[in-house]
């Protein structure tokens, strides 16, 4: 499996080049960056130019096309001409005549065009374009021997963009869960990772809203956040492993659907090449791309994790307290991912951590056609453990196609464990079990939650 940084990095790269392919180079994050460096040394080519009394017809122009005039409009003008300069510099297939070749007539018209000039006056658009090429012919950009602009990478701004893109992937990492145990969060942007993720960034509080970043920061230096700072270092420190029956159980099950999602999307693709898709069409690819790209990532860090062993998934918060996983690949997607996760060593839950299982148990219950309560979760406390004591054999939680199912039993030192079971719920899965429509002798693992100190239920 690729690490962090590479995966985090090839994902990057991919979405700027989508945006350079959808709308232009020039809008796609490498290219504003290049945009905001050398935007002050165009602005002062522009400013230097204006004072010129051989391009007032220009201005004039300009103006009267609505892109200048004030000072809000030129300032968006400036960015306007580096964007579109990039995209004709940088861009495929732009600035061509018929034959494919690139010339500096057609990028001048394609310039001229873009930067506000009316398609029906090509000669002030040919004027106009050929007067932004002059402008622009200063670093970054410069003109090959037919005078077309052009984009090249030099070792500054080669340097430059390295230094960009690592940056953005540091600050937008897409880690997976990790063998080692993240460090303990010390501050807003200490700890949280493994000692060997050492080029992620990533906060305590999720929004990464700098008053909510400084207002946590403060409450940790005045020790007021040390009871919460150690709840989220300890749910950290929880330990799961794949639970391998289940994983296999699911390829096999899904992987007939994944090939003919597979084919649908090949067969688009092609037609693609043909013709130009419908909206729904084109829609319907993006979407079966998707699926087939999450699943094939769900299930190379699935088999991943399965042959490591034991693995932890860091945390952070938002500004509400609210847990959130730092990896993509975690218990709180969805079910076919929860599915996976087992605790990795059981520990007896006591008897308060019963009383609270039973009524979780009887509050994810709610729609059930199996007992005489339908909605147990409207019960009391009391009411809901004495519900789930009289229904213990056929306590599951459904969730469209999957249920959870909690075990609870009496272990041989006498102490109450419970077992969490995973289980497809769906007519055809029921249909593998004997007798029909019940489960009998599910494989499971017994795994409990670790007590959070401090707190009077157990972690989920």
């Amino acid at each position: 499996m690729q690490d962090d940084f590479e995966h985090s990095r090839n994902r990057w790269l991919n979405q700027d080049e989508l945006r350079a392919k959808l709308t232009g180079w020039g809008t796609s994050p490498t290219g504003h960056a290049i945009r905001r460096k050398y935007r002050p040394r165009f602005k002062q080519r522009l400013a230097d130019d204006r004072r010129r009394p051989r391009n007032k017809d220009i201005w004039r122009a300009l103006k009267d096309a609505g892109v200048v005039g004030t000072e809000i409009a030129t300032d968006q003008f400036i960015d306007r001409l580096i964007v579109m300069g990039i995209t004709a510099a940088a861009g495929e297939g732009i600035g061509v005549d018929k034959d494919g070749i690139r010339n500096v007539r057609d990028q001048a018209l394609w310039l001229g065009q873009h930067l506000g000039i009316k398609r029906s006056q090509v000669k002030l658009q040919h004027r106009v374009g050929a007067w932004a090429i002059e402008i622009l012919n200063d670093q970054p950009f410069a003109l090959d021997e037919n005078d077309v602009l052009t984009l090249p990478l030099t070792p500054e701004l080669d340097e430059f963009l390295n230094a960009f893109v690592r940056h953005s992937v540091e600050n937008a990492a897409f880690i997976f869960p990790s063998a080692e145990p993240p460090e303990p969060w010390t501050q807003v942007r200490k700890g949280g990772l493994p000692p060997t993720n050492d080029w992620a960034k990533f906060s305590l509080i999720s929004s990464y809203h700098p008053n909510s970043e400084n207002a946590v920061r403060k409450a940790i230096a005045d020790g007021k956040m040390q009871p919460i700072l150690d709840a989220v270092n300890y749910l950290a420190q929880t330990a799961f492993r794949i639970n391998k029956p289940v994983l296999a159980f699911m390829q096999r099950r899904e992987e007939p659907r994944i090939q003919k999602l597979s084919a649908e999307a090949d067969r688009l693709t092609r037609e693609r090449e043909l013709r130009k898709l419908s909206w729904s069409e084109r829609r319907n690819l993006a979407n079966l791309t998707s699926e087939i790209t999450v699943w094939e990532l769900d299930m190379m860090v699935a088999n991943h994790l399965a042959d490591g062993g034991r693995f932890s998934v860091p945390l952070q918060m938002d500004f509400r307290g609210r847990i959130n996983p730092l990896p993509f690949f975690n218990f709180t997607r969805s079910d076919y991912i929860r599915a996976l996760f087992l605790f990795d060593r059981e520990e007896p839950i006591g008897e308060e951590g019963l009383h609270y299982l039973k009524s979780h148990v009887a509050a994810t219950a709610d729609g059930n056609k199996w007992s005489l309560v339908e909605r147990p979760g409207n019960l009391d406390p009391d009411g809901r453990v004495g519900w789930t004591d009289a229904t213990s054999n056929c306590c599951a939680r459904s969730a469209t196609r999957y249920c959870v199912a909690r075990m609870i039993r009496r272990d041989g030192s006498g102490c109450w464990r419970q077992s969490v079971i995973h289980i497809n719920l769906s007519p055809r899965a029921l249909s593998l079990f004997k007798p029909r429509g019940r489960v009998s002798k599910p494989h499971c693992h017994l795994y409990s939650t670790p007590r959070v100190p401090g707190c009077s239920i157990s972690a989920r």
